[in-house]
């Protein structure tokens, strides 16, 4: 069914039977037009529902596409950072390693100063 045959409710079901009852007198026919008005209210927000809720389908369907992508770039940047932090934690003990093999460097000798001898004339 189109929108445009759902949105033409004068040969509804709900219509006929409305028509039916004023014809056999059960209705008059100012009660038959309240409650053909009721119902053209009712159906006009269960169209305007039908439609929020498509749009809103549609709109969860993007965000959901948007949130897996923003996953799997999170999966990456988390692995990568995981790699880092494995070499980072791989090259401390090296570091530890050559800073025990260096020798330690001797610290310069002063040289004493020299005394000016005086000379006695």
């Amino acid at each position: 069914m189109e929108t445009a045959d759902v949105s033409d409710i004068s040969n509804s079901p709900a219509y006929q039977s409305l028509d039916e009852l004023v014809a056999s007198g059960k209705l008059t026919q100012p009660q038959a037009q309240l409650y053909r008005s009721k119902y053209a209210k009712l159906h006009e927000v269960v169209l305007k529902t039908y439609e929020n809720e498509k749009n809103l389908l549609k709109k969860a369907k993007l965000l959901n596409q948007d949130l897996t992508g923003e996953k799997g770039k999170l999966e990456k940047t988390a692995a990568r950072a995981q790699e880092d932090s494995e070499v980072c934690s791989s090259l401390r003990p090296r570091r530890r390693r050559r800073a025990r093999r260096r020798p330690r460097r001797r610290r310069a000798r002063r040289r004493p100063r020299r005394r000016l001898r005086r000379r006695r004339r």
